[in-house]
């Protein structure tokens, strides 16, 4: 064995496959971080890495067998170690590899970290011939679901993440791997008329074990009692602890229709995939139609009024009529059943997203996640409550926790992915930006955030360009309009952004941290390019539009900001700096950490625009680097800066870090 060591030294195999490894080890990193932006496919980096980890034994073979020296290249004379040499290489990589795997990629699959009460609830196979009951069979699997997820000691994966597997073809072993999850349930519906039959098996997925498996035969009304049943011998099966206040929630009926149950949960399904307000009106006319036919159905109150707040808080209808609705359907639905966890948590959005009252509003969702303790949504609503009151670490503990048990939901991934990014960890803030693309390519969110970062890690707008057009076509652009222009402008190209603007067909562009009239963003391209009187007529017509909004809604903190701006194209420098204070007053940083730092943000350009240089520079230093603040490249790219990026005063204080 030393005279192989020996030989090794001779032969210069050690030194050359240390430096190879190095050199592998830095195109990995390079690759990791630039094949993102350049928005290279995900396969092209794998095979990358696969292709270095191929060739370290190789040049650890050849070094072996040739020797490079200054007398040029000669082949090394021959050694029985050879064979030695080959083996224990090639174990070596692979050992590299599994390592590489488990470290770095963090998706080496290994069944002690997956819990055994683990589960996934495929979607039902629908065997009716009439297709209109895909619904029916769908909506029997979002109960089987919701009660899994009501038992403290199972682990369900949520609705959002299995839906991708509705009809695949995929081995349940992959399944479970690709979900982490050592249980799966699958089963088949068939209906004819009013009579179902029923089949349900779970399987282990580690070792393709039968775990349980039964028919069931009934009517339409029997579907609630088969799910409860169904529910109680999985937890049986898989011996998890359900406690007697669980099981009296499992066997509780929402309600006893099955048609307006069906209704239901086609609603909450399109909710689940969609932001649109398209969407959001169809899911509200399915949850109003299930109310006519059982209007004792308290959970559907709930949905309704959760809708109704929506359309106010994506600000397609910002408004007092339909917060009034939603208060209306609240109260109705918890008098029905004041113990219902979707009642809670529609309330806690009324004092989220309505009163900003984020104390009451965590109250209500620590209720509803303590009653369905797998339901991803409620411990997400918790993550961002905890995010608003600036509580980042405790925020993306409960967004992980809604990844665990659903890592397929776009709004569990852009929320990591955002708040990541807001605390310069663009390492994580990228690996679930790819994730949410990847499961929802229609995501606003992670189109704004692509856009941004190609324009400010590069400081140019030809990729961000790039990242514009795709999202013009998989997305809501008037959602993100704030960072498009921000590259048009850069570049000077009006056109375009004239062009994007006109195709849009509402009068208010809103996003969860900016709203403003259409009108107001057409007139300050006009501005741009030198037709003041034409861009005058747009900054009055947006004016009309936010006033009649604010009359409605006199405390809505986004409206006085959106109106502070237009003031400003307007010369009503005194109104915008005023509306702009009242903003703050409203929906302060210590109020928001998310929302009144973006608030203060504005207003330190307000400020700025008014010429009070000195307001302006001291409110921005009270934001800048924080969470949710403006960074430097943002400072020195973005079109509010240009007059007080010259000072010496900001210059000074973006170069100090």
């Amino acid at each position: 064995m030393n005279s192989f060591f020996k030989e090794l030294k001779e032969r210069k195999v050690t030194r050359t496959a240390i430096g190879y490894s190095v050199v592998a080890f830095i195109i990995m990193q390079l690759v990791e971080i630039l094949f993102p932006i350049f928005e290279f496919p995900n396969w092209t980096s794998k095979f990358v890495i696969i292709l270095l980890f191929l060739g370290l034994p190789i040049v650890i073979v050849v070094s072996w067998i040739i020797d490079i020296n200054s007398e040029g290249v000669k082949q090394s004379p021959k050694s029985n170690y050879i064979y030695f040499l080959i083996i224990g290489t090639l174990l070596s990589t692979y050992l590299l590899y599994i390592g590489y795997g488990y470290f770095f990629s963090g998706n080496i699959y290994n069944d002690s970290q997956i819990d055994a009460n683990s589960i996934a609830v495929l979607p039902f196979d629908n065997y009716s011939e009439d297709k209109k009951d895909e619904h029916f069979s769908d909506g029997f699997t979002e109960l089987i679901i919701a009660n899994l997820a009501k038992i403290n000691d199972l682990t369900v994966i949520s609705r959002t993440s299995v839906m991708q597997y509705k009809n695949t073809t995929k081995p349940l072993k992959e399944i479970g791997k690709e979900l982490a999850v050592a249980n799966i349930l699958e089963g088949s519906l068939h209906r004819v008329g009013e009579k179902i039959r029923i089949v349900a098996q779970l399987i282990d997925t580690r070792t393709d074990k039968h775990l349980w498996a039964e028919d069931y035969e009934g009517t339409v009304s029997d579907i609630f009692t088969i799910q409860a049943n169904v529910a109680e011998k999985i937890a049986k099966s898989l011996q998890a602890n359900v406690t007697s206040v669980e099981r009296e929630r499992i066997l509780s009926k929402m309600t006893s229709n099955a048609e307006a149950y069906q209704l239901y949960s086609m609603g909450t399904t399109l909710m689940k995939v969609s932001e649109e307000e398209k969407d959001f009106r169809m899911a509200l006319n399915f949850f109003e139609e299930a109310l006519k036919l059982d209007s004792n159905f308290a959970d559907a109150y709930g949905y309704a009024a959760y809708v109704h707040l929506a359309l106010y808080w994506y600000g397609y209808d910002r408004n007092i009529k339909p917060l009034k609705i939603s208060k209306e359907y609240i109260d109705i639905g918890l008098k029905l059943d004041p113990d219902s966890p979707v009642l809670h948590a529609t309330r806690g959005y009324y004092h989220y997203w309505v009163n900003r009252d984020y104390t009451r509003a965590l109250e209500d969702f620590i209720y509803a996640r303590d009653a369905v303790p797998n339901n991803a949504e409620y411990i997400a609503n918790i993550g961002w409550i905890e995010r608003r009151l600036g509580r980042f670490d405790n925020a993306i503990d409960n967004f992980l926790a809604g990844y665990k048990v659903d890592p397929k939901w776009v709004a569990i991934l852009t929320s990591l992915s955002m708040t990541y990014d807001a605390l310069n960890d663009r390492k994580n803030a990228k690996k679930f930006l790819e994730e949410a693309i990847i499961n929802y390519p229609s995501a606003s969110y992670a189109h704004e955030m692509k856009i941004r970062w190609n324009f400010e890690d590069l400081k140019e707008t030809r990729e961000a360009k790039l990242a514009i057009e795709n999202a013009v076509l998989a997305t809501d652009i008037g959602a993100i309009m704030d960072i498009v222009l921000q590259v048009y402008i850069f570049e000077k190209d009006y056109k375009t952004s004239l062009k994007i603007l006109k195709n849009l067909d509402r009068d208010v562009l809103t996003h969860q941290s900016s709203l403003n009239a259409r009108d107001y963003y057409i007139g300050l391209i006009y501005d741009l390019m030198g037709k003041n009187k034409l861009a005058i007529s747009y900054y009055k017509s947006a004016l009309e539009v936010l006033e009649l909004k604010l009359n409605e809604n006199i405390g809505d903190a986004m409206l006085h900001a959106a109106i502070s701006r237009v003031y400003i194209q307007l010369g009503m420098y005194e109104d915008a700096v005023k509306s702009a204070q009242l903003s703050v007053a409203l929906v302060s940083p210590a109020r928001d950490a998310w929302y009144g730092i973006v608030n203060k943000t504005n207003l330190a350009y307000i400020y700025g625009a008014s010429n009070l240089i000195d307001d302006a520079l001291h409110t921005l230093s009270e934001v800048y680097n924080k969470p949710f603040g403006p960074k430097k490249a943002e400072l020195l790219l973005y079109w509010e800066w240009n007059d007080l990026r010259i000072t010496p005063k900001f210059q000074a204080m973006i170069n100090t870090d």
